[in-house]
């Protein structure tokens, strides 16, 4: 009887270490594997919701596929959504609506997203003259953070625009990529570097990327109180040997 009871004890307990491995090794196995999806999201003013007039300032909220961007400014509301006819300009890089700036200084935009990204594009124009042969257009920035643009930055990139044959301002392109890093907040600016240089930005087509990461189908938080149970029974288990051995010598002796 008692061989028999032993037998049970030590399968029992081995079937508990059973799982208890096979928990950890397939959520290690898991947890490696894990796979990054991609995603993109558009904001260009036109099609993202809610829907936007002409003249409505920021702050504001647009969503675009499963990403939502606020828009906002430390001065306030120094950006508005405009058009050419608006605008009474020729801007053939900025389709429709756009976001214009139309504050007396120098204002940043900050732009905050709902998700993690990896990178960002945008179209832009620079509100200046082209006064003199050989004026390259003025610079921006845009500077990615985390949470809050008083961080770290997690990376940044500077460009400027070109004069189009026949059209009102300078437009170009500008891309951040941080590689493997990520960011969930950018600042647009205008940096000082002459009295000539553009204190105006125009803003539009705004693509942003990243990448969700799969969740384990084993999440860690369960592998431990699933370890602490087995070791808990082998205890209980150990001791009840313990007693059943006592036991056995006693009545032996």
């Amino acid at each position: 009887m008692y061989r028999r009871k032993m037998q049970i004890a030590k399968r029992m307990l081995m079937a508990t270490v059973f799982f208890a491995v096979l928990i950890l090794g397939t959520s290690s196995a898991v947890a490696s594997a894990q796979a990054a999806t991609p995603f993109s999201a558009s904001f260009n003013f036109d099609t993202g919701a809610p829907s936007l007039s002409n003249g409505h300032n920021i702050p504001f909220n647009q969503t675009g596929g499963d990403v939502t961007a606020y828009f906002s400014s430390p001065a306030g509301s120094t950006f508005s959504i405009q058009t050419d006819i608006t605008t009474q300009s020729t801007l053939s890089q900025l389709t429709g609506k756009y976001l214009y700036h139309h504050g007396p200084y120098r204002d940043s935009l900050e732009i905050r997203f709902s998700q993690y990204l990896n990178s960002i594009t945008f179209s832009f124009a620079t509100i200046e003259s082209h006064t003199a042969t050989g004026d390259e257009p003025s610079n921006i920035t845009v500077t990615a953070y985390i949470n809050s643009s008083t961080t770290t930055p997690i990376g940044s990139a500077k460009a400027h625009a070109q004069w189009p044959s026949g059209e009102t301002f300078p437009q170009g392109n500008i891309t951040l990529s941080t590689g493997n890093l990520q960011f969930n907040l950018v600042r647009i600016d205008v940096p000082y570097e002459s009295p000539r240089s553009a204190k105006d930005i125009i803003v539009d087509n705004i693509i942003v990327t990243g990448a969700d990461f799969i969740i384990p189908e084993f999440p860690p938080w369960l592998i431990l109180p699933f370890t602490m149970s087995a070791a808990t029974l082998a205890l209980l288990l150990g001791r009840r040997n313990q007693k059943l051995q006592t036991r056995q010598s006693f009545c032996h002796n």
